[in-house]
């Protein structure tokens, strides 16, 4: 906008900032990299309007609570044998959650060799 003659604000051509995304193909990987953009773009605004993003959300004690679940769910999968079938039968989290608790102690078991 800017003042025109008259002294009331016009509304002037240009200027509308956009992004446009070209990708090769529409995979996982792409998709990782168009999310991890989208990240980058909300944490970048809230830093230069000098704000946490993350204050005054709600329900941080239910927030907590679920964390610690998955952290005690990660420590019981790493101690688990991994060639246990009946092991994560009961699983207390969604199943993305859990197939990505699994792959972390997956990781952490074969970076110190249990």
């Amino acid at each position: 906008f800017t003042a025109g003659d008259s002294g009331f604000l016009q509304q002037e051509r240009g200027n509308r900032p956009c992004t446009i995304v070209i990708s090769g193909s529409c995979n996982s990987f792409a998709i990782g990299q168009f999310i991890a953009l989208a990240e980058h773009r909300a944490l970048v605004k809230a830093w230069l309007y000098d704000c946490d993003p993350f204050a005054g959300t709600k329900d941080t004690s239910a927030s907590r609570e679920r964390m610690m679940n998955a952290k005690a769910s990660l420590d019981q999968m790493y101690r688990a044998d991994p060639n246990d079938p009946r092991q994560n039968l009961d699983a207390p989290h969604p199943l993305a959650t859990n197939s990505m608790l699994q792959h972390y102690a997956n990781r952490m078991q074969q970076k110190y060799q249990i």
